[in-house]
């Protein structure tokens, strides 16, 4: 919940200042959708504990499309950060 609204956030931030669309998906929602990605996607990936499974999940998805990666987490060294 609290990532899925920093991602709403930042996508408004982003929106605005860069002029490139944004989507925000929930982690555990992100895999049914088959979202189009390629390797001009960068794929942003926001949790609190860098554990959440669902999250490590989509991350993998879109690593395996050649999306690069940025994750913002509070727990240095955590799965989602490596």
């Amino acid at each position: 919940g609290t990532a899925y609204h920093a991602g709403l956030v930042g996508k408004y931030a982003i929106e605005k200042m860069a002029r490139i669309p944004v989507e925000v998906d929930v982690a555990s929602e992100f895999r049914y959708r088959d979202p189009f990605i390629d390797e001009h996607t960068l794929f942003i990936a926001i949790s609190q504990s860098g554990e959440t499974l669902d999250t490590l999940a989509a991350l993998r998805e879109a690593k395996s499309k050649g999306a690069r990666i940025l994750s913002v987490v509070n727990v240095v060294g955590s799965s989602v950060a490596r």
